[in-house]
C-alpha cells in the first residue's frame, strides 16, 4: 500500500512540473545546459551558478540611464532567448537580468527560453520570432514588438534598452 502511495504521488509531482529548468546534455560537449522554459532559479544551479554570479556582480551598469528606465518598463514584457552554452549568453543574460533588478522590473512580465545549439525549445516558443542568435531580448508594449537587443548591445545593455523604449531605431 505504501509503494503505491508513493509511487502516485512521484506521477503527481512529475505531472505538475511544467518542464521549468529542465537540464539536457549538451551533445557538443557533454556538459548540462537548460532547454526550454526557465526561471531565474536555475541559475542557482551549480552547474550554471559560476558563470551567473561572476557576470552578475561584475556589471555596473550607468546610474543615471537606470532611473530612467525605472518609468519606461512598468508596461512592458520582455522574452529572452538564450542558451546556456552560448558565451554571448552567458555573458549578456546575467548583466540584463542584474538592470531588471535594479529597477526593480515585475519578474512576471519576463519569460526565459533556453534553446539547442538549433535554436530550438521543446515548446517551440521560437516559432515566428526569428531568432538567429543568442542571445535575443525582446520587449513587447501590449504583445507588439517593439525592438529587441540580438546578441549583445550596441553600446551598454542599459541604453540599448532605454532607445528601444524611446523609439529610438537601432
Amino acid at each position: 500500500m505504501n509503494r503505491i502511495f508513493i509511487l502516485l504521488m512521484l506521477i503527481i509531482l512529475v505531472s505538475c512540473n511544467h518542464g521549468s529548468n529542465k537540464i539536457i546534455t549538451d551533445e557538443k560537449t557533454g556538459k548540462p545546459m537548460l532547454i526550454g522554459s526557465t526561471d531565474l532559479s536555475a541559475f542557482n544551479y551549480p552547474e550554471f551558478s559560476d558563470w551567473y554570479d561572476a557576470e552578475y556582480s561584475a556589471y555596473e551598469p550607468d546610474d543615471f540611464i537606470i532611473e530612467q528606465l525605472k518609468s519606461n518598463l512598468k508596461n512592458i514584457d520582455i522574452e529572452i532567448f538564450m542558451g546556456t552554452w552560448c558565451g554571448d549568453s552567458r555573458r549578456e543574460v546575467p548583466r540584463f537580468i542584474k538592470i531588471l533588478d535594479l529597477i526593480e522590473y515585475d519578474k512576471n512580465k519576463l519569460q526565459i527560453i533556453n534553446v539547442d545549439r538549433n535554436k530550438r525549445s521543446p515548446q517551440k516558443a521560437e516559432k515566428n520570432k526569428t531568432i538567429e542568435y543568442v542571445p535575443t531580448i525582446i520587449f513587447l508594449n501590449n504583445n507588439v514588438e517593439i525592438g529587441r537587443i540580438i546578441e549583445y548591445p550596441i553600446i551598454t545593455l542599459e541604453s540599448d534598452m532605454l532607445d528601444i523604449l524611446m523609439g529610438v531605431s537601432q
